[in-house]
């Protein structure tokens, strides 16, 4: 969502008041997202065959259904994901990742008679917010000042990247260690015009 505002007080920038209260323009950017959806890798595959980086859980390895970014889960997990910290002080997206762990397999060809498909979990919901602030000095006529403040992640909101679903321990199975925000920023400008 974008909004550009422009308060219609003092526009003639008119008198001291005028000139304090008249000319502002601001502009917040406020971005959401309900998570995208994660899939299950086993890290044994060439770098970069998936989105993850690694070769999908059970993708043409010659011993399961060839297909991508699959697992199949033996008891369905109903959580979302939400940041939980466990005991041992990481971030997960799972309260009890080993459980989920626990649950999951390869599809196998004869016996399945479907994949798990893309998707079976959804990474972290995400927010965030930019905003811009403008104040317009006239002088005269025909000489002007802008002033403006950008803030990238303006309230300093941590965002945390989405784990890969790595089959390969059930102790880093949706493990969150990366930050995806940049920490706030500001920037400053400074336009005349004659």
């Amino acid at each position: 969502m974008l909004l550009v505002y422009h308060p219609p007080f003092y526009q003639s920038q008119r008198g001291l008041l005028g000139h304090v209260l008249g000319g502002w323009t601001f502009s917040p950017i406020f971005t959401a997202g309900s998570g995208a959806p994660l899939f299950c890798v086993d890290n044994s595959g060439v770098p970069f065959e998936g989105y993850s980086g690694a070769q999908e859980f059970g993708a043409a390895d010659n011993i399961f259904i060839n297909t991508d970014a699959n697992c199949l889960q033996t008891t369905k997990y109903t959580g979302g994901a939400s940041v939980h910290y466990l005991a041992d002080g990481t971030a997960n997206i799972f309260a009890n990742p080993s459980a989920v762990f626990n649950t999951l397999r390869p599809p196998i060809l004869g016996i399945d008679n479907r994949s798990g498909g893309l998707g079976q979990f959804r990474g972290l919901p995400y927010w965030n917010m930019n905003l811009g602030i403008k104040k317009n000095f006239r002088v005269t006529e025909r000489f002007s000042a802008d002033a403006s403040a950008n803030f990238v992640n303006v309230l300093n909101h941590n965002q945390l990247l989405d784990p890969i679903l790595s089959l390969q321990s059930p102790a880093s199975f949706g493990q969150l260690s990366t930050e995806g925000t940049l920490p706030r920023t500001l920037e400053f400008g400074i336009r005349v015009s004659f």
